[in-house]
């Protein structure tokens, strides 16, 4: 599985977007920016989305076929209230 920060990082670069373009426009600092993108840390779903919405792109963009299975595992071990969270950003999509 290609991870999150490298996705990110691709999808900004296609847009033509700096890394301080993005925080301007997703409210993310830039820092983080280069820290998710380099791996150093683990976007939350907020900050995902945060992300997602400068970038113009869906959350599902990030995610590819291959990574169900991952992503299964990982939501596995969610916190009741991190399930709650992912199952409201599931129901953005649908509406």
């Amino acid at each position: 599985m290609d991870d999150i920060g490298s996705k990110l990082r691709s999808i900004r670069k296609e847009k033509g977007l700096s890394s301080y373009q993005l925080e301007y426009i997703s409210g993310i600092s830039q820092s983080n920016i280069s820290r998710i993108e380099s791996n150093e840390i683990s976007p939350t779903i907020d900050t995902l989305l945060k992300l997602c919405n400068g970038l113009e792109i869906s959350i599902i963009e990030i995610f590819e076929q291959n990574d169900l299975t991952a992503l299964l595992k990982t939501a596995k071990q969610l916190s009741p209230e991190q399930i709650e969270k992912v199952n409201e950003m599931l129901k953005s999509f649908i509406n």
